[in-house]
């Protein structure tokens, strides 16, 4: 996208919702870090047009071509990272080659120390793949970064063999008992009453025990949009490697058809999820996900619908254990706090 695509987008988001308290724009990509001068004009020309206006900017970014000069522009206008990152050396070299045949771990590395140095704010997501052999020694690795840390678990993409997202049932089983050693581990944590940097699995506990009902997986077409070259608009950015999938443009609008089309919608709506036990845990599933791997947004995939359905009542059993055995870090979960480290 061009600087002016960027700054059209952003002042018809300003002009179609005027009375919220404050907005969030990502640089997604690809990778955004490529294209940092446009990201650089962007957010300069914005801050200083929409003064007025609560606006936070955060970028997607594999971490592989951090510099100073970058660490310094993020850290004085407050933009954070999301950074993708799999898990040890051999796990992320694997899911994540360089096309130059590079150590890409030892790039990502070489970033988080530019990125720590200049006190700019991170956390990492990883990508979770179907038939991954020790998935506690990722949470080992992960909670030694004393960076906040979520888990993704692989589905369906047109842009790859999906090897990755096939949650057959010996995969399922693998992801059983791994996930048993996990907990294990967490649970050590808490009862050390040790910071915990994997909120995935404290956001997980949190929201049983606070019966958090998710009546709607994300807010795709709803609270969130997506905007790429030619200013056409998605229901978000999953949806941008889709074409056929455009819900509008900066100049036309938003087709109100296609947005109830390609955007999340309540679980009530669908069928399929009327039956499950875990409809208010997942509220759907990701709609991207649905149309990339049956060509239907409203048809659902049983392999995700699988792997959602354990993770649910693996989470149920965890909360059930530390309830029961850690009554206090349960309340302290329920209450989204701590005990934080001391350097903190």
């Amino acid at each position: 996208m061009s600087v002016e695509e960027c700054v059209q987008s952003i002042e018809f988001m300003l002009k179609n919702n005027p009375n919220a308290p404050r907005y969030i724009v990502t640089f997604f990509g690809g990778e955004p870090l490529l294209e940092f001068d446009t990201m650089r004009e962007v957010v300069t020309i914005v801050k200083q047009r929409f003064s007025d206006k609560k606006i936070r900017f955060s970028a997607t970014t594999n971490g592989t071509i951090m510099t100073e000069s970058m660490a310094e522009f993020l850290k004085q206008h407050g933009i954070t990272l999301l950074v993708s990152i799999d898990g040890p050396q051999a796990i992320t070299n694997a899911l994540r080659p360089h096309y130059a045949g590079r150590d890409t771990y030892t790039d990502i590395m070489r970033s988080l120390d530019i990125l720590r140095r200049y006190d700019v704010r991170f956390s990492f997501r990883a990508t979770v793949a179907a038939g991954l052999t020790d998935l506690a020694s990722h949470v080992r690795f992960f909670e030694q970064q004393g960076v906040p840390y979520h888990f993704a678990f692989c589905f369906d993409s047109q842009h790859s063999s999906n090897e990755h997202s096939n949650w057959d049932k010996d995969a399922l089983s693998k992801l059983s008992s791994q996930l048993d050693s996990v907990f294990d581990f967490y649970f050590g944590l808490l009862q050390n009453k040790t910071y915990i940097w994997g909120h995935w699995f404290l956001d997980y506990l949190h929201g049983i025990a606070a019966r958090k009902l998710n009546r709607i997986t994300c807010g795709s077409g709803i609270s969130m949009f997506s905007t790429t070259d030619g200013c056409r608009i998605f229901g978000c950015m999953n949806f941008a490697s889709n074409p056929e999938t455009a819900i509008g443009s900066v100049e036309q609008g938003i087709n109100e058809e296609l947005r109830q089309r390609f955007g999340a919608r309540p679980t009530c709506n669908t069928e399929r999820c009327s039956f499950c036990t875990a409809r208010y845990y997942c509220g759907g599933g990701c709609v991207h996900e649905r149309y990339t791997s049956t060509g239907s947004t409203n048809e659902t995939n049983e392999q995700q619908c699988a792997l959602r359905l354990l993770i649910f009542e693996k989470m149920l059993s965890y909360y059930q254990q530390v309830k029961n055995r850690l009554p206090e870090a349960m309340e302290r979960i329920s209450e989204h706090k701590q005990h934080l480290p001391q350097e903190c």
